[in-house]
């Protein structure tokens, strides 16, 4: 079934404050439900954000993650630090990039930005159990899990069949989203043979201060992300009437937001939307995230690549990621990237000793500083 789903706009005209997210049910679309995709492509190319049902994962396999993250979260420092990312055997976290394992509070910042602060968060990363084979496997490869074996066993079940479950939603929702641009269902089927994901669990611990930062503002680099929250709250997302709008919990539903990377392959049709964490006052925060990202060897670009404004301004995010400059050249390099490079690069930033980028909010503008040839 092929079948153009024009974006619809009538969404600016209201204020951010007096809606919510648009609904989607991915087994509402699998049943036959058609519409199901034209209000995917609304969401996407307004909001950039959408909440997901239908999606096919208990409810007990999303809060046994959460216990099982809180527990490991509350573990002395000591046996945390026996998972630490930097003892990962996995490309590129062999060059000092967090990919695998414990993270500390105030060991990452997004983008980094001029201005932004160290993030209080604990994190921990995990993905495919997979031999690795340095740089010619990148991003694959063993997980990092707590020394202690009781702690490891409370931590590896529940965030094993989270991946799993989080995988096969996320591979259907390609599906749904191919459709959505009027492409065959399985027109990315290519693209994701062995995808470079990545799952991540966060603990925000509680604020003594009004917006504390949980995570500085920034959009996600790559394709999609699925992430499961609390109760607490806390995710807010600027949307097209420039206000900060709290992503409320749903019960059952995911959290879905478009990442760099998917809104330049749709020409800057589909929205990478800033979103940021704020602490909450005497309340500790939960959450966990699937960061679906296509095979390594995928190329950056698209073959033909647009060249009018809107797409321009989306490849120009990649370009700031990648740490390219905006003209002919960077463009000619990034065309020749692979996905594998383009996210090690991004990852590089997350550091607090990574130079900061100069003049870069992630906002985009309404005209490129590419030639438009």
């Amino acid at each position: 079934f092929r079948r153009h789903f024009q974006c619809r706009h009538l969404v600016d005209v209201l204020s951010a404050s007096t809606r919510s997210l648009v609904t989607i049910s991915l087994a509402r679309f699998e049943a036959g439900e058609i519409e199901e995709a034209n209000r995917l492509s609304y969401a996407c190319c307004n909001d950039g954000f959408f909440y997901l049902e239908g999606h096919g994962i208990p409810q007990k396999v999303l809060d046994d993650t959460l216990h099982a993250a809180s527990t490991f979260f509350d573990l002395p420092a000591a046996k945390k630090r026996t998972a630490h990312w930097s003892k990962t055997d996995v490309f590129p976290g062999t060059l000092g990039l967090p990919v695998r394992g414990y993270v500390a509070l105030g060991e990452e910042r997004l983008g980094p930005y001029p201005g932004d602060d160290l993030e209080q968060k604990e994190a921990f990363d995990w993905a495919m159990e997979k031999p690795t084979f340095g740089d010619l496997t990148p991003w694959h490869g063993p997980n990092l899990w707590p020394a202690d074996p009781c702690d490891r066993a409370a931590l590896e079940g529940p965030l094993s069949s989270f991946r799993d479950m989080m995988m096969d939603a996320a591979a259907r929702l390609v599906r749904m989203m191919c459709v959505a641009r009027g492409l065959p269902s399985t027109a990315y089927d290519s693209k994701f043979m062995d995808p470079t994901i990545v799952c991540r669990t966060l603990r925000y611990p509680p604020s003594s201060s009004a917006n504390a930062c949980g995570c500085n503002a920034h959009t996600d680099q790559g394709f999609f992300t699925l992430l499961h929250q609390d109760s607490v709250g806390g995710l807010q997302v600027k949307l097209r009437a420039e206000e900060w709008t709290d992503v409320k919990p749903m019960h059952g539903k995911l959290v879905v937001n478009i990442g760099d990377a998917l809104s330049a392959d749709t020409a800057g049709t589909w929205r990478s939307t800033l979103h940021r964490v704020s602490n909450q006052a005497g309340k500790i925060r939960h959450s966990v995230a699937l960061f679906f990202d296509p095979d390594a060897t995928v190329p950056m670009l698209p073959v033909a690549v647009h060249k009018d404004a809107q797409a321009m301004e989306a490849i120009k995010v990649l370009l700031h990621k990648a740490g390219l400059r905006c003209d002919e050249a960077g463009l000619k390099e990034l065309g020749s990237m692979e996905f594998a490079e383009y996210k090690k690069r991004v990852f590089a930033k997350f550091l607090p000793e990574e130079e900061l980028y100069e003049d870069f909010t992630d906002v985009k503008t309404t005209t490129s500083s590419l030639p438009l040839q």
